[in-house]
């Protein structure tokens, strides 16, 4: 098929200069094509290779078919929606990284779509009555608490519990801090969530839960970005919903209607902070938590926030615990560009059961060929192809 190099030109432009924030130079020292060929595409005087298109898509990690054919092609489009709509918020790099996190989730979902589609083992419709935003957040928060059995016990894997619901969920390191998480409704993809490793580890799993909150009860919402202490106006009730619902997963009712709240100030925090480091929750979330079932006034919450500190080695990493200093090292670098044990675990599957070849696989895993000896030693997982 003829390529309309009109076309593929403002395409080649408009996701590297509007979308991706790059300048060519940029491109030429990522993809290995001389700057001047890149600036004769952008311009339609010259035809890229086979070999060119490929190195693009790779580099901007962005579909085939959006460079080739005239269709419409979501994962595009979702992109596009959230970067115009928080345009000042997110660098260049920032940009490149959601990019990149929406190239995983498509290689998630196409690979668990060849070997019999994404595994959902709960099904769950929120409860919306009346207009009491928080007692949404709150109720539906104990609704899937029971559904998945916790009941009042501490939550282990937050990231375990967005994909049993079918979620895409990864996390990786942002350029801004202050971006807390992004969600992303794709068309085929499905329900698509990342959060800031950048932040320390209690705060990924508040995220986590608040964009899995507009997940589940925003159905109208599109793209989502949380930013750390933002004000919406209109937009703000859904924002006290889904930290509303945060807050009530991490620490449940049940356990902090057992909380004694009957001694001074230094008693009651040294009580909530006990209560933070089982139920893994920063000290604020908790005090929160404990002023939403009444065991705390606003004044007592005042008092009280900040006076106390959970410190970063009083948190582990699930994902970290128990593998050698080394191998922690290079798992935190991989885990940092979003590739969770879970992800890893599906790409090799794949490869195991010969739907992709061992090139594809590095190319999911975000690595060289070279380096697949390392990762495959890391994992546990045999290079072998089992057929």
């Amino acid at each position: 098929m003829a390529i309309d190099l009109q076309e593929l030109s403002k395409k080649l432009k408009h996701l590297r200069k509007d979308v991706l924030k790059q300048e060519l130079e940029d491109v030429a020292s990522q993809s290995g094509i001389h700057i001047e060929a890149l600036r004769e595409m952008e311009q339609g005087r010259r035809e890229p290779t086979g070999d060119q298109i490929l190195i693009l898509s790779d580099v901007y990690k962005q579909e085939l078919a959006y460079f080739i054919t005239g269709e419409r092609v979501d994962t595009f489009e979702k992109v596009n929606q959230l970067f115009r709509k928080f345009d000042k918020e997110l660098t260049p790099q920032d940009r490149m990284n959601i990019q990149e996190f929406l190239y995983l989730c498509r290689c998630e979902h196409d690979f668990e779509t060849m070997m019999g589609g994404r595994p959902r083992i709960i099904h769950f419709d929120p409860n919306l009555r009346g207009t009491f935003f928080k007692g949404h957040g709150w109720e539906n928060a104990e609704r899937l608490r029971k559904e998945f059995g916790f009941q009042d016990k501490p939550l282990v894997d937050v990231f375990g519990i967005a994909r049993k619901l079918g979620y895409h969920i990864f996390r990786r390191k942002l350029g801004r801090s202050a971006i807390s998480g992004v969600f992303i409704r794709h068309r085929e993809i499905g329900n698509c969530i990342l959060v800031n490793y950048n932040e320390d580890l209690y705060r990924q799993d508040f995220s986590a839960l608040h964009e899995l909150a507009h997940a589940i009860f925003d159905k109208d919402y599109q793209v989502n970005l949380s930013l750390e202490d933002e004000q919406r106006g209109p937009e703000e009730r859904r924002e006290w919903r889904a930290n509303a619902f945060a807050g009530r997963m991490l620490i449940p009712r049940a356990k902090l209607e057992r909380m004694d709240t009957s001694g001074d100030s230094e008693l009651v925090a040294d009580e909530v902070k006990h209560l933070c480091r089982e139920y893994r929750a920063n000290f604020d979330t908790g005090l929160y938590a404990m002023k939403d079932a009444d065991r705390l006034t606003q004044d007592q919450v005042d008092d009280l926030k900040g006076t106390r500190k959970i410190s970063q080695a009083e948190k582990d990493d699930a994902a970290l615990v128990g593998h050698a200093p080394k191998v922690k090292v290079r798992r935190l670098q991989l885990m940092k560009r979003g590739l969770s044990p879970e992800y890893v675990g599906v790409c090799f599957e794949a490869y195991h059961r010969g739907l992709i070849s061992q090139g594809r696989l590095a190319e999911a895993l975000l690595i060289q060929l070279d380096e697949m000896p390392e990762i495959a030693e890391m994992y546990g997982e045999p290079l072998e192809m089992k057929v």
